[in-house]
């Protein structure tokens, strides 16, 4: 589904996706920074929203 005239579009929405994953993964590794309590954290565990 790559076409030379509307390839922008899907690659855009592509790399938004791929940066959003990426900001999840980086925020479950990083210690929280005040909105998410360490608490409600390590008794969910990881992968758990």
């Amino acid at each position: 589904m790559h076409e030379e005239g509307a390839s922008d579009a899907p690659i855009r929405l592509e790399s938004m996706l791929a940066v959003m994953q990426v900001l999840a993964v980086l925020l479950q590794m990083l210690p929280p920074a005040g909105s998410h309590q360490p608490t409600q954290h390590s008794q969910y565990g990881c992968g758990v929203h």
